[in-house]
């Protein structure tokens, strides 16, 4: 606030706002950092739809608000895994299933997200079992 960063102070207000419901919503008052983690992956992800629709309609003012606010939100999950380790990831998970076709993708991406929680979006994993399992 002292800062006088509107678009910051906006993003964390409605943040808090956003686990301030999700506590209501789960009649608990001490959500878990998995909860918390997952309502900023929640924005992020509202962010990035908007961001879309946005450069659809070519208004370069909102991209800029919106691409702000996800990098704001961003700072507040853990280390994103590269590419490198997540390839790395997938490919120990493969040989631990013993998959080898894309029919058996279900078992890949059930363990893999289990792993990657919060480290790797979700998309991303998805496109890597899918490139080695073809």
């Amino acid at each position: 606030m002292k800062k006088g960063d509107k678009i910051r102070l906006s993003t964390m207000r409605l943040l808090l706002s956003e686990i301030k419901n999700l506590e209501k919503e789960k009649r608990i008052s001490d959500l878990s950092d998995d909860d918390v983690l997952s309502v900023v992956r929640r924005e992020i992800k509202r962010r990035d739809q908007a961001l879309e629709e946005f450069r659809k309609t070519d208004r370069k003012d909102l991209v800029d608000k919106e691409e702000r606010e996800r990098q704001i939100l961003e700072e507040y999950l853990p280390v994103q895994l590269s590419q490198e380790e997540l390839e790395a990831m997938v490919r120990r998970v493969i040989q631990e299933t013993g998959a080898s076709s894309s029919r058996e993708m279900g078992k890949v991406m059930g363990r893999m997200m289990q792993e990657v929680k919060g480290k790797a979006d979700g998309k991303r994993v998805r496109q890597i079992v899918e490139s080695l399992l073809s």
